[in-house]
């Protein structure tokens, strides 16, 4: 039920395996593991998974029928799909852009986090 869920889910939003996999910050393969009922996804990637399709885990789980039931906090505008991590850049302002654009802007986010989290470690020594 979990990995129909997750599929189903995912295809409603009409994101490719590859999207989900960069937005959770895990492998297409362990989506597509997901999906196929070869895996279970644990805890905080649970988590993760439930917040980008904007639904409980206990609805992911088959706790619960309703897609909203439970305590998960959704994402604003699930709508957004792959460019959930771009809506707080423009403060709620969902802005279409043609995806390599927006693969432009999450490249240039991944770099400042990178950048930002290598700058941390030596004032942590």
């Amino acid at each position: 039920m979990l990995g129909e869920r997750l599929a189903s889910l995912r295809e409603r939003m009409g994101l490719s395996q590859s999207e989900v996999a960069r937005a959770v910050h895990l492998t297409q393969q362990a989506i597509d593991n997901y999906e196929k009922g070869m895996r279970e996804p644990k805890g905080a990637i649970l988590a993760k998974l439930a917040r980008l399709y904007g639904v409980s885990t206990d609805y992911l789980l088959g706790l619960a029928d309703s897609a909203t039931a439970g305590q998960a906090t959704p994402l604003p505008d699930q709508s957004a799909g792959a460019d959930d991590e771009l809506y707080v850049v423009f403060r709620g302002q969902r802005q279409e852009l043609p995806p390599e654009y927006k693969r432009v802007l999450i490249d240039m986010m991944e770099a400042a986090h990178r950048k930002a989290t290598q700058e941390k470690k030596p004032a942590e020594k």
